[in-house]
């Protein structure tokens, strides 16, 4: 609860939020996945994003994107590259 790493992570998570905010109006996802060591830190930083990035959200041209933590923790960018890897090989054929 150190006043100082509360300020960091909120402008952390204003920053991301902005960011995610202009995909969305770009591409306008159903569902952003929030994933890092710091997407567990709800709080602090998952809710900041979501305020920002519903205030990019104009009403009548772009939805609300469900933007949610990552549920694969440290490991997911190795399972995504795993699964990327399966899905894609394909037999050698002599």
């Amino acid at each position: 609860h150190d006043p100082l790493v509360w300020d960091v992570l909120h402008q952390a998570a204003l920053a991301v939020g902005h960011v995610l905010g202009q995909l969305n109006l770009l591409l306008n996802p159903k569902q952003i996945i929030v994933s890092g060591p710091l997407s567990g830190l709800r709080e602090a930083f998952l809710q900041p994003i979501i305020a920002v990035v519903e205030r990019h959200v104009p009403a009548l041209h772009a939805s609300k994107p469900q933007i949610v933590a990552s549920r694969f923790g440290e490991y997911g960018g190795a399972i995504g590259a795993a699964a990327l890897a399966v899905h894609r090989w394909r037999p050698l054929r002599g």
